[in-house]
């Protein structure tokens, strides 16, 4: 029997939508460990004695060192599996199965090399499944969801709602705790597909899941409006990860193309002007000077 447990990083959440979402998990995995970006408090979090682990770090550190602090932890507690969720995204009751028998049956019957197969999610801001985004050999391509396409490779699976073996950190490498948190996800699939890794989306498995703190709609397009100090690191790590030349060319330039995209988008349309301007002139500089870290 599989051993698989949870990885759940939390940073002052809403203690309310954290219950919710470990409720939904609990009796999916054998155990959950927690790794707590020091929080102003987690009182009241409610979860079985039995299956908790709870590991409070001394700062905040970013959710891609916690992630790593939490397979560190699954690997020595004799884990198959890690499953990594956020602490506002809820899932069916099936979600973990499913996922499981993808992953066997994508690796075991196919002969695929499975890098991660991650959950689709709607988004509780605005109720829409999301697209993926996925080179097709000439250019990043935009697809829309499709529910009759049960699994579809994608290029990488968003964080939360993703299974992973621990064998497939032995070769890949852990997540890179120098981004902090915006592009570790995607950075981690581009990395794997190096290896000769596949990922997937499984479209059964659709989480609630929350992107930004609101969406605007601006030209035909719906965009995702985080606190101020995102932009530092969405600017930032996407011309790291342009710079970097072990990545696919054209996600490269896709990182670089999209900061003259959000850069007038996010001092032009959105509130704290001022503030989103400075976080991205210093995104810029650190990101060609190839600083990491915490801002």
């Amino acid at each position: 029997m599989e051993k698989i447990i949870a990885i759940l990083v939390t940073y002052n959440p809403d203690i309310k939508k954290l219950n919710a979402a470990i409720a939904s998990i609990t009796h999916q995995v054998d155990q959950i460990i927690i790794i707590d970006n020091h929080s102003k408090s987690l009182s009241g979090v409610r979860i079985n004695d039995q299956k908790k682990i709870i590991e409070k770090l001394d700062s905040n550190m970013g959710i891609a060192f916690a992630q790593n602090i939490g397979i560190s932890r699954a690997i020595k507690r004799n884990a198959d599996y890690v499953f990594f969720m956020d602490q506002d995204s809820v899932f069916d009751g099936y979600t973990v199965k499913t996922l499981l028998q993808s992953h066997k049956r994508l690796s075991e019957k196919d002969n695929i090399k499975v890098g991660v197969v991650g959950v689709a999610y709607k988004d509780t801001n605005n109720k829409f499944v999301n697209h993926i985004w996925r080179d097709n050999g000439h250019k990043i391509e935009k697809i829309f969801f499709t529910p009759q396409d049960s699994i579809v490779e994608v290029d990488f699976s968003i964080s939360s709602g993703s299974l992973f073996t621990t064998k497939v950190f032995d070769t890949v490498g852990l997540m890179d705790a120098g981004l902090f948190i915006d592009l570790v996800d995607i950075e981690w699939g581009l990395r794997a597909q190096n290896y000769g890794y596949k990922n997937f989306q499984v479209n059964q498995c659709i989480m609630q899941h929350t992107i930004g703190e609101k969406k605007i709609n601006l030209f035909g397009r719906r965009i995702s409006v985080h606190n101020p100090i995102r932009n530092y690191y969405l600017i930032r790590n996407s011309i790291i990860l342009f710079r970097r030349k072990n990545l696919n060319r054209r996600w490269r330039m896709h990182f670089f193309k999209r900061t003259f995209l959000f850069f007038p988008i996010y001092s032009l349309f959105v509130e704290e002007r001022k503030k989103r301007i400075h976080y991205m002139l210093k995104g810029f500089w650190d990101g060609f000077h190839n600083r990491t870290g915490h801002f």
